[in-house]
């Protein structure tokens, strides 16, 4: 699919990727790998960049969902994803606690991203938005797997695991990204 032909829901989807991409580098290599050598506070980027990542993937639904929602609705959600977001990158700066992050990821799933392309699907059937509520579900057990530290292996263990259905949600976000545009 060309640039030109993107819809905004799929431009929008689009920088969730690449930023969720940059939080993963980030995270990985400066909040993991370097972490022995600097404080604490340097988990901060990887954190907040995968904030504004699912906030941008929270706005994407919305802008998917705008002509099957009343205006007054999408304008209170649009302006309420921008005040959540500030609200939760605020107490984790305060607080150094992945714990927000994690509260972030789980509004954004259960009260934005689900409902949405629930109401959309049942609205017009189409597709895209089960393959969105699909990733949902994988990022759900994700969670759970990482919360609950189920580990086939001691050398595959629970964060693998949990990284491994995190791809495969990734993924079925972009197989049903890709036909919003028929919706």
């Amino acid at each position: 699919m060309t640039k030109s032909k993107r819809t905004h829901a799929q431009n929008l989807t689009l920088i969730y990727l690449i930023s969720m991409g940059i939080s993963t580098a980030i995270g990985g290599i400066v909040g993991h790998g370097l972490i022995h050598y600097i404080s604490f506070a340097w988990k901060l980027p990887g954190w907040i960049a995968g904030m504004i990542s699912v906030a941008t993937l929270e706005r994407a639904s919305i802008v998917h969902a705008k002509p099957w929602l009343h205006p007054k609705v999408s304008t209170f959600f649009s302006i309420f994803n921008i005040i959540e977001l500030i609200f939760f990158i605020i107490a984790s700066m305060v607080f150094l606690d992945f714990l927000f992050v994690e509260f972030h990821f789980l509004y954004g799933l259960l009260v934005i991203i689900a409902p949405f392309h629930a109401y959309v699907f049942f609205k017009n059937r189409h597709k895209s938005s089960l393959w969105l509520l699909a990733s949902v579900a994988l990022s759900l057990i994700a969670g759970l797997i990482f919360q609950m530290k189920i580990s086939p292996h001691i050398w595959f263990n629970h964060n693998d695991l949990s990284h491994v259905v995190i791809g495969l949600a990734i993924l079925c976000i972009y197989q049903g990204t890709k036909n919003f545009s028929s919706s």
